[in-house]
């Protein structure tokens, strides 16, 4: 085998743990060259913001060093399919709607609100689920109540009170044990818990999502189909700045939005 050959031999074994196939016969790897000691390749993946880039950049530098000593730099470029980035979206089985409560900053009561929302629709006569995807801090298995997730034929049983349906990474982890996980892991995790759960007939799922605009809210955005976010603030200037981020990322993904909760907020009187 010449040089190219066998680069790409070993780039075979990096797999997308999405779809369970290597990132070479998925067409991701295009117009890799050799120049000297330094090689050149288009990441070509489905969406610029895909949140595995990084681990495929990272991957690929490692394995390439460690297995040609003469290679001395990988140059990666990234680059998007022309098809729509969200082709690959699929609905989850029985639910309606999925709203996903965000924020920009931590601490302004996103997950209060998610779960006051839950339960009011619940009250309303809807059939409700509500899915924390908080996965570095996952407090609605504590709002939420001392819950038991039960696994049945390969699918996760929600755990239910007073007609809510609530899944949450709490409840499958223990009390102090930190989630250290990064893109892939989060990604993978999001897909299991939205497919891989048995909700039943559902009129609104919704999702408390961690502050910030990083990988959950890309990977729900090409995972499946949002009727729209809230956004959550406080009145503090540091809060409201965060959040106008979070807005304007819901109209990067093609989100709608569907309105903003000014929590703690207060009057002060002139006098």
């Amino acid at each position: 085998m010449n040089k190219k050959e066998e680069i790409l031999a070993i780039l075979k074994e990096i797999i997308d743990p999405e779809i369970g196939r290597d990132i070479v016969s998925a067409g991701f790897v295009q117009d890799l060259e050799i120049l000297d000691d330094k090689v050149l390749m288009r990441l070509v993946l489905t969406s610029i913001a895909c949140p595995l880039k990084d681990y495929f950049k990272n991957e690929i530098t490692k394995k390439l060093k460690e297995k040609f000593e003469w290679i001395k730099d990988v140059e990666i470029a990234i680059d998007a399919k022309s098809y729509d980035v969200f082709s690959q979206r699929k609905k989850v089985e029985g639910v309606k709607n999925i709203i996903a409560i965000l924020s920009g900053k931590g601490g302004v009561g996103k997950s209060t609100v998610s779960i006051n929302l839950a339960f009011a629709l619940s009250e309303k006569g809807k059939k409700v689920g509500l899915l924390d995807a908080d996965v570095y801090g996952p407090t609605i298995s504590i709002m939420g109540g001392k819950g038991k997730i039960i696994f049945e034929d390969d699918k996760i049983i929600p755990y239910e009170r007073d007609g809510v349906k609530i899944i949450s990474l709490g409840y499958l982890t223990s009390k102090d044990a930190p989630i250290i996980w990064r893109g892939p892991l989060i990604h993978s995790a999001l897909r299991q818990l939205l497919f891989d759960t048995k909700w039943g007939e559902i009129d609104y799922l919704i999702i408390d999502l961690p502050p910030g605009t990083g990988d959950p809210i890309i990977s729900l955005s090409q995972l499946t189909y949002l009727k729209g976010g809230i956004a959550v603030t406080t009145p503090q200037d540091v809060a409201i700045s965060d959040v106008r981020r979070a807005i304007n990322m819901l109209f990067k993904l093609y989100i709608p939005f569907l309105g903003i909760i000014e929590n703690m907020s207060y009057f002060k009187c002139d006098n």
